[in-house]
């Protein structure tokens, strides 16, 4: 049986309270957490491939986003295998499953709020790709090729590999002002169908498939003018942020 996104769930069991007590008293910074974790996977030969603000922190900054509260690689959906075959040094190494979804894993490690989110993408065939789109992580469908060929960059001693060509990947996650450090500034995928929706109705600051902070989105103005005069305290009226006056 081949590897799926439907075998993180039964693969990736949370670890319990009993299994983590051993680890309890390490504790480590962010960055010394990552070159642990990188040495392990590294071992097993899995290539780790830095997304969303971890990938904009690493390209443009040389750091890790002040702030940010995790950090986010994606794997070789066909690695997903050797992740598993790993779980048992994580866990010596002070990395535990904290938690698992259709399309990610996470590993938390103790004292310390900052946690790891691992991501599978695959490439995808007929006839998904007939509609242009050529890789699938995180529910999102990619039209371009940022994972065929990604680009070595070497941060705090060990070497990851970039969506490539990463500045596109970046623009296409966080829009063109990417390069401008904005506070604030989310990028979360969001599903297509909600992605049509909100089209019609709020507006974001991020491309429309990364858009998934919902207090990034403003009502577009006919829309809030229609919630503050129809149904102004209903739950509805109060998802996004409505237009400055």
């Amino acid at each position: 049986m081949g590897v799926g996104f439907s075998s993180i769930r039964p693969w990736f069991l949370p670890h319990t309270g009993d299994q983590i007590q051993p680890i309890s008293h390490m504790a480590h910074t962010p960055d010394e957490w990552l070159v642990r974790f990188h040495a392990v996977l590294t071992r097993a030969g899995v290539q780790l491939t830095p997304l969303y603000g971890t990938c904009l922190g690493f390209f443009r900054d040389n750091r890790i986003i002040p702030g940010d509260t995790d950090a986010d690689f994606g794997i070789a959906l066909s690695d997903l295998p050797a992740v598993r075959a790993c779980v048992p040094e994580l866990l010596a190494a002070g990395f535990y499953i904290s938690g698992r979804g259709n399309y990610q894993l996470t590993f938390s490690m103790p004292n310390s709020s900052f946690y790891i989110d691992i991501w599978p993408y695959k490439a995808l065939n007929f006839p998904l790709t007939a509609l242009g789109h050529r890789w699938l992580c995180d529910h999102v469908y990619y039209k371009a090729d940022f994972f065929s060929n990604c680009q070595p960059l070497d941060y705090n001693g060990c070497r990851y590999y970039l969506p490539s060509p990463c500045e596109a990947y970046l623009e296409t996650v966080f829009g063109s002002d990417w390069r401008i450090p904005i506070s604030g500034r989310f990028a979360g995928p969001r599903g297509l169908t909600s992605q049509w929706l909100n089209a019609l109705f709020v507006d974001f600051p991020v491309p429309a498939p990364f858009s998934g902070e919902d207090s990034l989105g403003t009502y577009k103005p006919w829309v809030s003018k229609v919630l503050k005069t129809v149904c102004p305290n209903a739950r509805i009226a109060q998802l996004f942020r409505h237009p400055e006056v």
